[in-house]
């Protein structure tokens, strides 16, 4: 933010690119011609059930198809060119982005609540992460941030609105760093 003046700064540290978003994976099972079932489910203890699905036949038991994820958590990394592209459903755009709220309302109130702003101003994000080569996220697909972040204040009545005549620049940065416990994310404010 050339030729403007900080004048605040939020750090939340342990900052994740990641979102749970649920619980535990289901179980996918095998289905009766649809894929080819592995030699060690081929034999006398695994059958196909009425609704066409492989289950083992001495614990009753669906076969599962993804035995490496079923039961885990499922993280989706926050990259807004899946939104962009629509490779996320509108109902699960809807959910991340109320995921994205909670998460950055409890810094933003804590910090925020009573801070007097300018009538405009600039925000600038800075993010501090490991570099994954080729899995790095690109900086304009991180815009996804700049609208929770600036829809999150807008809601907790932070800020009046977020529109131009309020938030009139926005920009961001990516710097790497080699440690884990330097994660972080940075929100500046610039009058």
């Amino acid at each position: 933010m050339i030729g403007r003046n900080k004048i605040h700064e939020i750090v939340i540290n342990e900052f994740s690119q990641y979102i749970k978003i649920s619980e535990s994976r289901r179980v996918k099972p095998f289905l009766k011609g649809k894929r080819k079932i592995p030699k060690k489910y081929q034999n006398e203890n695994f059958e196909f059930d009425s609704k066409g699905r492989l289950i083992n036949l001495k614990n009753g038991t669906v076969v599962p198809s993804n035995p490496m994820v079923c039961g885990k958590p499922r993280y989706w990394k926050i990259n807004g060119q899946d939104i962009y592209n629509q490779k996320i459903k509108f109902t699960d755009r809807a959910k991340i982005v109320g995921l994205l709220h909670e998460y950055f309302s409890k810094p933003l109130l804590a910090e925020l609540k009573d801070f007097q702003f300018p009538e405009r101003m600039g925000i600038r994000i800075i993010f501090h992460i490991l570099d994954e080569g080729k899995n790095n996220i690109d900086n304009d697909n991180k815009w996804i941030y700049e609208k929770v972040i600036q829809d999150t204040m807008t809601q907790l009545n932070i800020i009046k609105d977020d529109n131009p005549y309020v938030i009139d620049e926005n920009c961001k940065k990516t710097v790497f760093v080699e440690d884990q416990k330097d994660v972080k994310l940075i929100i500046e404010f610039y009058e």
